[in-house]
């Protein structure tokens, strides 16, 4: 992430723009290629003194500041490893100790003199003596690898970068998501529960999602807290196709409402992955629908509020013909702490119109039995290996009225 001097950005009419660099800009792409091969052609120097070179091909140009972007980028990709000793800190207290043993003991004309006695003491070269005192330092660890990442990949790590500089002083984040798939919302509100975010939904309907994430500052240790959360999930957002992100950002005291959306062109430097959907949802889909006349079911299409600001996307959406829905999410053996986090938010909901589909081998868990017994509140359907339509259309008839 960029710091504050590294950000490039206008405000006009209290509204805030960052200023980013089309990819295809050729002297930005000179620039960018130059210092890729820069660090590429220095493996092995210490971040020492990499910089002091980096100081020498410095741009004097227009595009000085992106080169310090680019860098500051850079070196947050590369790998830095120590090539010291473990006991290196041990090793230096005995050298200094020893030096001064030896000025104590002799008087010196000068500093080369008390140099060359010091290495024959040691038995050592003196510049070598200088060189590893201090190698334990981060300022002396050394390149060792450098990621695969083109001029391109660079350009749009910067871009996405500034506007990460700005949601890092950001409040009141609203998105909007257009056109979306169900794949999408799930990929999204995975990301900000993984990011520790709490979304409000204020519209979802169709293909339009539209939520904000201004949890209330007590939960957080600090504002700026807050807005590296949202940051870091920024590049998440960019996977999807259409959205746009309103924000408003206090820089340089100063207020101002940011406005991005998909139309920025980032490409995000996080991959996105496709879902996989097993043959067995699409052939117990098809049997159910076969076997009952009274209830249908289809894929779940969107996600469910539980309450306490959660929310869950249901594997099976069950809707009757005075359509009524009833939502099934299922957990596998793998899901102990999502089935344990799910039981405790809707555990004395009496309304809660979610089934949730236990694996026999989760159920059968010594720890886990308490809590799954003691929700009597909570819809259970319990399943082998994978649910089969006709013990779930029984479950259905007999459980839901």
């Amino acid at each position: 992430m960029l710091t504050k001097d590294l950000l490039s950005f206008k405000i006009q009419k209290k509204n805030i723009s960052a200023n980013l660099i089309e990819a295809t800009d050729q002297d930005v792409l000179e620039v960018a290629n130059k210092i890729i091969s820069f660090f590429k052609n220095n493996l092995n120097h210490s971040y020492e003194s990499l910089e002091k070179r980096l100081a020498d091909h410095q741009p004097i140009s227009k595009n000085s500041q992106i080169y310090f972007g680019f860098k500051k980028i850079l070196f947050d990709l590369c790998t830095f490893e120590e090539v010291c000793e473990e006991n290196t800190y041990e090793k230096r207290c005995k050298l200094i100790k020893n030096a001064q043993f030896l000025r104590q003991e002799k008087h010196f004309e000068n500093m080369r003199a008390f140099q060359e006695s010091f290495a024959r003491q040691e038995n050592k070269q003196f510049s070598s003596i200088a060189e590893t005192l201090y190698s334990d330092l981060p300022e002396r660890k050394t390149l060792t690898k450098l990621p695969i990442i083109s001029a391109q990949d660079l350009i749009h790590r910067y871009n996405c970068a500034q506007i990460q500089g700005l949601l890092l002083r950001s409040s009141d984040v609203k998105i909007e998501l257009k056109h979306s798939s169900i794949s999408e919302k799930r990929y999204l509100f995975k990301q900000l529960k993984f990011h520790r975010l709490l979304p409000e939904v204020h519209k979802d309907i169709d293909k339009q999602l539209i939520f904000s994430i201004n949890g209330p500052l007590s939960l957080f240790s600090q504002q700026q807290t807050y807005g590296l959360r949202i940051a870091n999930f920024f590049p998440h957002l960019l996977n999807t196709k259409h959205w746009e992100l309103s924000a408003q950002v206090n820089i340089k005291n100063k207020d101002a409402k940011l406005f991005i959306s998909d139309q920025c062109k980032i490409e995000s430097h996080y991959k996105s992955t496709q879902p996989y959907i097993p043959k067995e949802f699409s052939e117990l889909i098809s049997n159910f629908n076969k076997k009952s006349s009274t209830w249908k079911v289809s894929s779940g299409q969107n996600f469910l509020h539980i309450g306490r600001q959660s929310y869950c996307f249901a594997d099976f959406l069950f809707t009757n013909k005075t359509n009524k829905d009833i939502h099934l999410e299922m957990f596998h053996r793998w899901h102990s702490s999502q089935l344990v986090d799910r039981i405790k938010t809707i555990k004395d909901r009496d309304d809660c119109p979610l089934i949730l589909g236990i694996c026999k081998q989760l159920k059968n868990k010594k720890e886990l039995q308490p809590l799954i017994n003691d929700s009597v509140k909570v819809k259970k359907f319990y399943y082998n290996d994978f649910p089969t339509s006709s013990s779930l259309l029984r479950f259905i008839n007999e459980t839901i009225k």
